[in-house]
């Protein structure tokens, strides 16, 4: 029994030496686009202050917003599609909020709205 736990033992710590002797795979760099120079760039995007990066094959567009409470900032980037859905739920957000600004419902203890 002892035996089989040296062995096990043994095992696991070969198993984490060569996970960490191992050399890691280089990381892909994000570089900054030239929207000039790019005919996938949206304009608009860049007027907004976001800036254009590329990735591999997509762009993305970043933008550094300064995290509450500290001086640091923290750099935000989304490609095409997620910019079109933030937009369409800060619409959503927007008109839950005007309907109930408009609506509010039923006042408390009334039950016949």
């Amino acid at each position: 029994m002892r035996t089989h736990a040296k062995i096990s033992s043994l095992a696991v710590l070969a198993l984490l030496v060569g996970a960490c002797a191992s050399t890691p795979r280089p990381r892909e760099i994000a570089t900054e686009v030239n929207p000039a120079d790019t005919a996938g760039v949206k304009a608009d995007l860049v007027r907004a202050g976001f800036k254009p990066f590329q990735y591999g094959k997509q762009i993305y567009y970043c933008r550094a917003e300064q995290v509450t409470g500290t001086q640091f900032k923290h750099q935000l980037c989304f490609n095409e599609q997620q910019m079109r859905e933030q937009a369409r739920d800060t619409q959503q957000v927007q008109r839950d909020m005007t309907r109930q600004r408009t609506n509010p419902g039923c006042p408390p203890g009334m039950s016949s709205c």
